[in-house]
């Protein structure tokens, strides 16, 4: 009975420091799946509202805590609009561009990843999760 209790706890131990939004997109058929995450290496935290037409999520991240999501890709666009102090800045974290530089053509089948990175600088788009600095992280935007 013991091992049993064990099991289960650990079933619903969280493991991943990750947020995630619960919408209906994650069978994908015939179109990849993708998963977004947005991490934030700021010492502060930061507001973060992702909307789309199948989700609207607003989340608080504290420092290297992530938020992610699954979504077919079927054409969508997913914005976010992030809060940092008196800082304020929308861009879209899913479009064709973003779409264009995360594709892995190996994947065909199977999902497709896109990190994001918040910094003090701006915002760092990459296809692989790999540590900051890399030749991986791309720069894609400034706060303004």
């Amino acid at each position: 009975m013991s091992s049993l209790l064990f099991v289960v706890a650990l079933f619903f131990t969280p493991t991943i420091s990750y947020g995630y939004a619960s919408n209906s997109s994650e069978n994908c058929i015939l179109t990849p799946k993708w998963h977004m995450i947005v991490t934030n290496d700021l010492p502060d935290n930061i507001n973060l509202f992702v909307h789309g037409d199948d989700m609207e999520q607003n989340v608080v991240l504290s420092f290297e805590k992530a938020y992610g999501w699954y979504f077919c890709q079927l054409g969508r666009v997913y914005t976010g609009q992030v809060t940092w102090g008196s800082k304020n800045i929308t861009l879209d974290l899913y479009d064709n561009h973003i779409k264009n530089f995360c594709f892995h053509y190996k994947f065909l089948i199977g999902t497709q990843h896109c990190y994001w990175l918040v910094r003090s600088e701006g915002f760092y788009v990459s296809k692989h999760n790999s540590p900051f600095p890399s030749s991986n992280w791309h720069f894609e935007r400034g706060w303004n």
